[in-house]
């Protein structure tokens, strides 16, 4: 998904958030396809992100975050696992 595109869709879900916990108020119905739509775009975006971020410092400082840690580069598979976690652990 090019820059634009996913800046505007995450824009949307924002402001669709915003609607819904603070006004708690929408023009349309949120469905189960919506929801599930949006939790891969988070998904992928947070899997993006933290790799970019990762490679970023490693070039400037010689070393990925976490490493000496033996955390691994983020997929899809470990986000999901992470996201699950926290919703078992904290609900």
């Amino acid at each position: 998904m090019a820059t634009d595109s996913a800046n505007s869709k995450l824009r949307k879900f924002i402001e669709t958030r915003g609607a819904i916990a603070h006004r708690g108020e929408l023009e349309q119905s949120i469905t189960r396809a919506y929801v599930e739509g949006h939790r891969q775009f988070i998904i992928r975006l947070s899997v993006r992100t933290a790799n970019t971020v990762r490679s970023k410092v490693k070039q400037e400082i010689g070393t990925s975050p976490g490493q000496e840690l033996g955390m691994e580069i983020l997929d899809e598979s470990n986000i999901k696992k992470r996201m699950l976690f926290v919703l078992t652990h904290t609900l």
